[in-house]
């Protein structure tokens, strides 16, 4: 499972990296100058805002690591690095060129949000009976020695299924290309659902022909939080038959930014529909609502929204949730299939549901929420 567009496409990045050691002396400088400034001003833009989105990464205790992920961030973003010695920090003179390449061209193209501490579980450095609040030397050492377990304990994994290697197929792609073209192939065998690799693009995504065997369907989907961008139902819609027909397959899906004042109507705005409903036509089931409990709290979010006055803060909402296919939990035969009884309901509901995927191209009801009298 591969595409000719992906391979030329990392060719062209490994190329663009392997490059940058030859460079004379005067282009090094160039390059590491034009890098340096788009790397500082994203530092000058932020130098003044409240950084919140490393916070997470130690809740429950988010309020005591507030000011001292801003300081972590800002650190990584002036020095490019994690080293809080300054005369060392100042030896690392080399632009790292994974973070110099992109479709874009060359600069610096890394994300605002990019910062190393925010990945790992830091709330056991607040928990502790030391009184003295850790400092940002101490977090990225917690930080290493996490990875560090992550890493043996992936090592252990993997032999102890007999394994000696791991298997990762890249497809480079618009998200919803690629789910409809896996699917497409999934049913038709068809190397090509006819879908651009992207926006930007003309050219069709399409497989290679595999001479090993690839998964069709995947017992674990993580899609990030994709959903902020394209949409809540284009995600389920384009990743649901890509499922493992199994009770254990979950498909993940996060949420950051919310729209809404309130994150519950939200929730079931971005469905564009009643929850239950939608579950039933997608045959797809946030799980926490089919067992009635969860795992994961986030009564820190609730508690950084509502009381928030920063409006960037407010706006911000994580929310985690895995969804399971319902027809194969209820433990019988049951398919999958609907019934409806009253035909007319069926396409009340679904047209409601496409009024609500357009409505910000609804005038009259943009229009409705103009105050006439502030003109």
């Amino acid at each position: 499972m591969r595409s000719q567009f992906t391979l030329s496409e990392l060719n062209r990045l490994w190329v663009a990296y392997a490059q940058t050691a030859e460079f004379s002396f005067a282009r090094e400088e160039a390059f590491k100058k034009k890098f340096l400034d788009g790397m500082h001003q994203i530092a000058r833009e932020q130098a003044n805002q409240p950084i919140t989105s490393g916070v997470r990464s130690a809740a429950p205790l988010c309020e005591e690591y507030s000011s001292i992920v801003s300081e972590a961030h800002r650190q990584y973003w002036n020095t490019g690095g994690t080293l809080s010695d300054s005369r060392a920090s100042a030896q690392a003179s080399k632009v790292n060129p994974t973070f110099a390449y992109a479709t874009q061209g060359e600069g610096c193209i890394a994300h605002y949000g990019t910062a190393p501490l925010p990945a790992f579980h830091l709330a056991p450095a607040f928990a502790s009976s030391t009184p003295r609040t850790p400092t940002v030397a101490q977090m990225y050492d917690i930080a290493r020695k996490q990875f560090q377990a992550w890493c043996d304990t992936f090592r252990s994994c993997i032999r102890s299924t007999g394994g000696t290697t791991v298997v990762l197929r890249l497809v480079v792609g618009d998200v919803l290309a690629v789910c409809h073209t896996l699917h497409n192939a999934l049913s038709t065998n068809s190397t090509t659902a006819h879908h651009c690799i992207s926006a930007w693009h003309s050219t069709f995504l399409e497989l290679d022909g595999d001479e090993e065997v690839s998964p069709s369907r995947y017992n674990v989907i993580d899609t990030s939080n994709l959903c902020d961008h394209i949409g809540m139902l284009n995600i389920l819609i384009a990743a649901t038959p890509l499922l493992a027909p199994t009770p254990s397959a979950t498909l993940y899906t996060e949420t950051l930014l919310v729209p809404e004042q309130d994150p519950i109507v939200w929730f079931s705005n971005s469905l564009c529909g009643d929850v239950m409903t939608m579950s039933a036509l997608l045959d797809l089931i946030p799980l926490s609502l089919a067992s009635g409990f969860s795992t994961h709290s986030n009564v820190h979010e609730i508690l950084a929204h509502h009381s928030s006055n920063d409006v960037l803060r407010a706006s911000q909402y994580h929310e985690c949730i895995g969804r399971k296919i319902p027809s194969l939990l209820s433990g019988d035969l049951y398919t999958g299939n609907i019934t409806v009884n009253d035909p007319d309901c069926l396409v009340r509901l679904l047209f409601n549901v496409y009024l609500k995927m357009f409505g910000y191209e609804n005038m009259g009801a943009i229009f409705q929420h103009i105050n006439v009298d502030a003109i």
